[in-house]
């Protein structure tokens, strides 16, 4: 029994939806596949990221790392450099760690169970569903922001998208709303609609294939639906960089910790700045920090970047450090490294990194 009283009988609206799919559907490389693990990898990439954007990332990472065995072989840093520029690198980590779990059970293929697929890093709900549907054909419904979008239209929910609670809410919907056959074409199916149709602003009601089913569309409340609580305001951090270069030319990079933000990254040397300093005053306390050689230091600042992340917001003054000191003067570590330009390559370097190497003249890709 539906819990969705107009949807009662929601055969004609799975059989128009799915008609309309096999059509128009976008010709996307992972929806040509039921190699669980691609799809795996796919569907962590698609997870707060553009599809165009994952499409050039996809296939590169495929290539270097074919199946589980492979991507658990691998270092992190290789991980992170095939991962560079995707964001949201926990995602990148937290595959590579399950990887190296699952080779460690003596059987590297990806788990069809909720529960053991739950067990692993980086897997939650959105995952399972989708590994479950799309690789193995599974009752499980996908939910994302598409497919809560279309739900709230559809069904007229006041149910805020963005709030954590209504999850559940939506949840239940979408499960109630899957067919017993085709389910994975249905949940595909869903998130086009939301994709291409029923998009945030300006939805194409006129060519909706399923809009005679939509309440929304029925009573003129598009515009009304999705419901979103407003966010808060974005914070901004002040940051100040020293891009530290030798006479010969090689600039200082320093690793990031492997948790936590930006996670095993290469950078350049960095902190953030209290309300009550200013950028110069940043910058000669970051200066400090390679003691004693910091008066031999000539500064000159290069520019501003800034940068979005999702909780905050990045406002960063960089400074060329140019050491008249010995070259030996700052001693190489583990997560400490003077590197030549060209280098730079073969490490994974963060987004605000690379907009430095733009301001100064050194972009390599």
């Amino acid at each position: 029994m539906s819990i969705m009283p107009h949807l009662a009988e929601p055969k004609p609206f799975q059989e128009k939806l799915l008609r309309w799919y096999r059509e128009i559907a976008r010709p996307l490389p992972w929806r040509y596949t039921k190699d669980p693990y691609a799809i795996w990898v796919s569907e962590v990439m698609l997870q707060q990221t553009r599809v165009d954007t994952v499409l050039s990332y996809f296939p590169r990472f495929l290539k270097a790392f074919p199946d589980v065995q492979r991507l658990a072989s691998a270092s992190e840093e290789q991980v992170l450099k095939a991962w560079e520029g995707l964001g949201y690198y926990g995602r990148a980590r937290n595959l590579h760690k399950a990887a190296k779990i699952l080779c460690d059970t003596n059987d590297p293929t990806v788990p069809d169970s909720e529960e053991a697929l739950r067990s692993l890093p980086g897997i939650g709900d959105y995952i399972v569903a989708a590994v479950l549907s799309f690789a193995y054909r599974k009752p499980f419904a996908v939910l994302d922001g598409n497919v809560k979008r279309v739900l709230a239209r559809l069904l007229a929910i006041d149910w805020a998208v963005n709030n954590a609670k209504a999850k559940p809410f939506f949840q239940q919907m979408a499960q109630d709303l899957l067919p017993a056959v085709a389910s994975d074409l249905h949940n595909q199916a869903m998130m086009e609609l939301g994709a291409l149709v029923c998009t945030p602003r300006h939805p194409k009601c006129e060519g909706c294939p399923v809009s005679r089913f939509c309440l929304s569309r029925q009573n003129g409340w598009v515009d009304r639906f999705p419901v979103r609580e407003k966010r808060r305001l974005v914070p901004i951090r002040r940051i100040v960089i020293a891009i530290l270069v030798q006479k010969g030319g090689g600039v200082l990079l320093t690793r990031r910790p492997s948790e936590g933000l930006l996670g095993g990254l290469w950078e350049f040397p960095n902190t953030e700045l209290d309300a009550s300093m200013s950028f110069s005053e940043g910058i000669q306390q970051l200066c400090m920090r390679f003691s004693p050689v910091s008066d031999s230091f000539t500064r000159q600042s290069i520019g501003t970047v800034r940068h979005a992340y999702t909780h905050f917001k990045v406002l960063a003054q960089a400074f060329r450090v140019d050491i008249d000191a010995a070259p030996d003067a700052i001693s190489e570590t583990e997560t400490c490294r003077w590197l030549n330009p060209g280098m730079l390559e073969d490490y994974p370097l963060s987004k605000i990194t690379h907009k430095v190497l733009r301001l100064m003249g050194m972009k390599y890709r």
